[in-house]
């Protein structure tokens, strides 16, 4: 019996390990390439301008020099002055420091033609109160949670559109500065952050809470955020917690509103949730990017144990 045996073994042994091949050609069209124009401006600094370009995906070679563009950049509809270049991809305005409550443009020649970009930076809102409340809850997983507090008059002479995010910073007293541990991941069941994206689950990619003023327009407004710290294994009693109030243009917020949309359509289970593809949002005429201003209030609060 066992002389049939191992012929037969080594025939199927052959056959599971032996496959046909057959090497498919498939001709896929070239995508041409667009340009790229990034820049988060705000009243504390010059405006600076990342330029760049779209490359194929089956494009092989290696990244060059970036592209030559000459920008110019308006305020209020006035020409002002041309960005220079700081070298690499970077442009920057040579004097210019964007104001509240002005309109921005930006008109960029390029080897692919004009481009243009418009925004503004809002008139700046600055909470009333803030503050932290110590361990009000714990996870299914058992992980403590805090909640930080903030009130704010919502400006009822515009329309109004908010990020918040959290970052930990470790106090370093001998070089007399503090270091970026990272950022807090948030959760919120208000109804006001909820309505559009859905903040009431802890993700990890919650980082930053996105949110208009729709339904407390001109209205007082109390805020509750539930986060987590981050400490590591270094001293807590050295941490601060910077926390930031930004008062972000119309353009600014819906790209922050679809980029986190497909953060969450990207990590969805395919299994629970089919959604429909999400794009990112660009006020780049004849280019992909974001030009969108913003006011920053940072105010830096005490860690919690």
């Amino acid at each position: 019996m066992l002389r049939f045996f191992y012929p037969i073994l080594f025939l199927t042994v052959c056959v599971l390990t032996t496959s046909c091949e057959t090497e498919i050609k498939i001709d896929v069209d070239k995508l041409d390439s667009h340009l790229v124009l990034n820049s988060l401006f705000c009243p504390d600094s010059l405006i600076q301008v990342r330029v760049s370009e779209t490359r194929d995906v089956f494009n092989e070679i290696e990244y060059g020099d970036p592209p030559l563009v000459d920008i110019s950049i308006y305020e209020n509809s006035e020409f002002v002055e041309k960005l220079i270049s700081e070298g690499g991809n970077i442009y920057s305005t040579a004097s210019l420091i964007p104001r509240s409550n002005s309109n921005y443009e930006l008109v960029v020649e390029s080897p692919w033609g004009q481009s243009n970009a418009l925004s503004t930076v809002p008139t700046q809102v600055v909470p009333d109160s803030i503050w932290i409340e110590r361990k009000v809850g714990r996870t299914e997983y058992d992980v403590v949670y805090h909640r930080l507090a903030i009130q704010f008059k919502d400006n009822d002479l515009e329309k109004n559109y908010y990020s918040i995010f959290l970052r930990f910073e470790y106090l370093d007293s001998l070089h007399g500065f503090g270091y970026l541990e990272g950022e807090s991941t948030l959760f919120c069941n208000d109804p006001i952050v909820n309505q559009e994206i859905d903040y009431d689950k802890h993700s990890d990619m919650n980082r930053q809470i996105v949110f208009s003023d729709e339904l407390i327009n001109g209205q007082n407004h109390e805020l509750r955020i539930n986060f987590f710290n981050i400490y590591s294994s270094k001293d807590p009693h050295k941490f601060v917690i910077c926390m930031h109030f930004n008062t972000i243009s119309e353009e600014y917020y819906r790209y922050l509103k679809t980029l986190e949309l497909y953060k969450r359509q990207r990590n969805s289970n395919i299994w629970e949730d089919v959604s429909e593809p999400v794009g990112i949002y660009s006020n780049i005429s004849n280019g992909y990017g974001i030009f969108g201003g913003y006011c920053a209030h940072i105010d830096t609060l005490l860690s919690v144990e």
